[in-house]
């Protein structure tokens, strides 16, 4: 498996660069999180929290919009080998 390097900018400070290695299936992975974080921004949701964490799993991504909380699992597929992407 190959890895790739994913530079991110740390909007906090707006100066800082991460270096993150990754698997080349983790790089894509954060690539559809990102490109659904945008999309959701884009569309009028507010962003709760991403990546949540508890000792039985992860989500995504909690969102809310117009008061109502989603919860929000991202898959990302290269290619339409098992479907395409809609």
């Amino acid at each position: 498996m190959q890895n790739c390097i994913l530079y991110e900018a740390d909007l906090s400070t707006n100066c800082a660069i991460h270096f993150l290695k990754m698997s080349s299936l983790q790089f894509v992975g954060k690539k559809g999180e990102k490109m659904a974080l945008d999309f959701l921004r884009r569309t009028g949701y507010s962003i709760h929290e991403t990546n949540y964490r508890t000792r039985l799993g992860e989500i995504d991504i909690i969102a809310e919009k117009k008061g109502i909380i989603v919860f929000i699992e991202v898959k990302t597929r290269i290619g339409d080998k098992k479907g395409k992407p809609y």
